[in-house]
């Protein structure tokens, strides 16, 4: 089709020489180069005709094609600049079936001389044009603003004639025809103004909307703006018209100008203002206010939307299987703690794995932790929708659309199935709109997935990919889910799976081969809460006896280097650090590490086969006492002459705990 909306910028890139010539002309010579115009005594707008951009270091704007049209103001949107594309036989026309001119209202001043012109298009559409120096301009800026058939108002005024506003030009050439004298603004029911409203001045009004909140609205908007200018205002309501009817229905089902007038006599009434709807205060007593209504940790909320972000590899469906399996029984699979709301009906919809995939993986959680049939109770609904999508948003005109049989079937099965947690994995299957899109975006969570989960009382969760990781970095945050920033911000929770790092292994005495089965579960968005400590799983392998492998997660968490460490040791420590004769650097013969090791009962040598979990506890704990000033740097030389580090007693006091948390540990 012809839509602007249905082209990418690199479609459109192969006409910005074109648009660029027709709106500026030839280039500077001076300042251009090869594939790079530059326009302006100084060659301050530059344009790239591969890229098919422009940027104006003088505005400081820039774009694409559209947007060049836009900004040099012969055009006032994308459609209108494709429109002026067109007409400059710049874009082609392919007559594919896209937009067609159906209509042309035009609007004149008092004497009929066209100021601009109203557009319409099928499929139904309407743009406005004038006439510039060289054509058609798809703006109407600068131009005055008048009422439709501005002349025939004229006349009817002077002759003292009752004068009908309506919605729409053609209504008015209805009307006009019936020797109804009408009129109407461009624009539609948004677009009256308060100048329109002058040219109705000691007139006889009646205002007719459309059967629809947007034609009462219109009807209030016209009906203020006319107090005090009009001699009289009435409204008319016509009888028997469907959703969003108006006078053309009306005439189609046999209306016709006496039966109007007849209406008019018996049916009109005076316009009045909407009544004022004044709002209470603010005022609740907390504790009529019910609580949030958990139902697994802080993530999942009844009538929310939570969203679980991780590259491939990370677990977020192994996680989520881990999770609803957990729910169903009523039981935390990793920390083996009843769930406090008690076993959940959970439905897992995923667009990505086919049934016998996801049989598999569900499977292999199952036997892992011994879950029988009897333990799920029937309350878990595992469903592949990979050879039967469900879009819940889709384009329709370049715009994004709730799919209401989508919704509809959601809904449906989660009711019908009192259904407490349902699951989205991943959120890409599950629509068809621009993911960088903030506006697109907001349909699919808020008005989709946000909808379902009010509904029907539930919680839901979407299990999202990342973006492309910026250079140079190594980890993802929820910022980093791929597309638009309107995902993350829709939701009510939000967080996201990384491999352990490498310094994280290194600190934890964890091989490289063995450091990308543990996954850290951060929460980095927590709208009804605070953002919680970063949580552990590890990848482990189930053999399942139909001969597969099939990962699954398990319960870890970094090991806390001070458990049984105690003050009398620490103590012993500074003691043996007050000699100066232990260095700083593991990698030396005299390192304090070794000293300390022997005094907390851990075995570790010089140049022995140390275990590198035990090396990274003493080094962790060295690297804490320093932070805490038990320990402290001496710089010195030493027999050698050689300037070196060596470990002292600190300025650490008695108040301050000496033995983090795990999550301090790993922070350090």
């Amino acid at each position: 089709m012809n839509r602007v909306a249905a082209s990418t910028a690199g479609d459109l890139a192969q006409y910005m020489a074109a648009v660029a010539k027709e709106l500026l002309g030839e280039p500077n010579p001076v300042h251009s180069k090869k594939g790079e115009p530059r326009y302006g005594t100084n060659g301050s707008l530059k344009v790239d005709l591969a890229k098919g951009t422009f940027y104006d270091f003088e505005a400081e704007k820039g774009g694409g094609v559209i947007d060049f049209i836009i900004h040099r103001n012969v055009a006032s949107d994308k459609k209108s600049a494709a429109q002026w594309m067109r007409d400059k036989g710049i874009l082609p026309n392919t007559g594919d079936g896209g937009d067609e001119i159906i209509a042309t209202f035009s609007y004149t001043d008092e004497a009929g001389e066209e100021l601009f012109q109203v557009v319409r298009y099928e499929p139904k559409d309407f743009r406005q044009r004038r006439q510039g120096p060289d054509g058609w301009v798809w703006n109407v800026r600068g131009v005055r603003q008048v009422v439709y058939r501005l002349p025939e108002l004229e006349e009817a005024l002077a002759m003292e004639r009752t004068i009908f506003i309506v919605e729409g030009e053609g209504k008015v050439d209805l009307l006009l025809r019936w020797n109804v004298p009408a009129t109407c603004n461009a624009g539609g029911s948004k677009k009256w103004r308060a100048e329109h409203a002058e040219f109705l001045r000691d007139a006889d009004v009646i205002i007719m909307g459309d059967n629809d909140q947007a034609g009462r609205d219109h009807v209030e908007t016209v009906g203020k703006s006319l107090v005090g200018i009009a001699s009289s205002i009435r409204v008319l309501h016509l009888p028997g018209l469907p959703p969003k009817g108006d006078i053309i229905n009306w005439a189609k089902t046999g209306g016709t100008a006496d039966k109007l007038w007849k209406l008019v006599e018996a049916e009109s009434i005076p316009w009045t203002p909407q009544p004022v709807q004044l709002l209470l205060p603010w005022w609740r007593d907390p504790v009529t206010i019910p609580p949030r209504e958990k139902l697994y940790g802080d993530h999942y909320s009844r009538r929310t939307i939570g969203a679980t972000i991780g590259a491939g590899g990370r677990a977020k469906t192994t996680l989520g299987i881990l999770e609803a399996v957990s729910m169903a029984i009523g039981r935390d699979l990793l920390t083996g703690q009843p769930i406090p709301s008690g076993p959940l009906r959970v439905m897992m919809w995923n667009g990505e794995e086919d049934q016998d995939e996801l049989d598999r993986r569900v499977a292999a959680v199952c036997q892992h932790y011994k879950i029988t049939r009897d333990d799920l109770g029937g309350r878990l609904f595992v469903l592949s929708v990979l050879d039967d999508p469900m879009r819940i948003a889709v384009i329709e005109k370049g715009l994004p659309k709730i799919n209401d049989d989508t919704l509809g079937r959601m809904i449906k099965d989660i009711t019908d199935n009192h259904i407490d947690v349902f699951m989205v994995d991943p959120l890409v299957s599950f629509h068809r709109v621009t993911e960088s899109l903030n506006e697109h975006m907001e349909v699919v969570i808020k008005d989709g997935f946000t909808t379902v989960a009010r509904k029907t009382n539930s919680a839901g969760e979407i299990f999202h990919h990342p973006g492309k990781p910026k250079p140079g970095q190594a980890e993802t945050t929820v910022e980093d889910g791929r597309g638009a920033s309107g995902i993350i911000w829709a939701v009510r929770s939000a967080r996201v799976l990384n491999f352990m790092t490498t310094d994280e292994a290194e600190r934890l005495g964890i091989a490289e081969d063995e450091r990308r089965l543990h996954i850290r579960i951060t929460n980095g968005k927590a709208n009804m809460g605070p953002i919680g400590k970063a949580h552990w799983i590890k990848i482990c392998v189930e053999d399942l006896p139909n001969g597969d492998r099939v990962a699954c997660a398990s319960s870890w968490k970094p090991e806390n280097p001070f458990q049984n460490v105690t003050t009398t040791h620490m103590h012993k420590c500074r003691a043996l650090a007050q000699t100066g004769a232990y260095r700083a650097d593991s990698r030396a013969a005299n390192w304090i590490g070794y000293a300390v090791a022997e005094i907390i009962g851990i075995n570790i040598a010089y140049r022995a086969n140390n275990d590198p979990k035990d090396l990274a506890k003493v080094k962790e704990i060295i690297k804490t006492w320093l932070k805490n000033r038990v320990f402290a740097i001496d710089k010195r030389e030493d027999k050698d002459r050689k300037e070196r580090e060596f470990i002292i007693p600190g300025s650490w006091k008695p108040e301050p705990t000496t033995a983090p948390d795990n999550d301090e540990v790993i922070a350090a």
